[in-house]
């Protein structure tokens, strides 16, 4: 399903007139969905979370966001030093690195 969307989101890329395929450091884009930075063959893909469009499929991504959230939230309101009330809290981002085949290999890096 990433794969599928991946390539609807390059679809619109093209559409667009956007060169996404040339060398590095030429054809960078960023934008809500899809992010291309450094490797014409690797891409930032966001994914929809909780209450956004959902994949065809989404109950186990529904799922997975849902446990994410419980098991990540007592962490951070303790980081943070939150009161323990999460109702207000929720997974409001998420997404996956995409290589296509030929990519280079990436660098190990820090994200954030």
């Amino acid at each position: 399903q990433v794969q599928e969307r991946l390539a609807k989101l390059l679809a619109v890329a093209d559409a667009q007139g956007l060169d996404y395929a040339s060398p590095a450091g030429d054809g960078n884009f960023q934008f809500k969905e899809l992010c291309k930075r450094m490797h014409p063959k690797r891409f930032d893909v966001r994914l929809p979370v909780q209450d956004e469009v959902p994949f065809p499929d989404d109950a186990a991504w529904r799922e997975l966001c849902a446990e994410g959230s419980q098991r990540a939230w007592p962490v951070l309101l303790d980081l943070i030093g939150g009161a323990g009330d999460d109702s207000y809290s929720r997974i409001d981002l998420a997404g996956c690195v995409v290589s296509l085949p030929g990519s280079a290999p990436q660098k190990y890096h820090q994200d954030g």
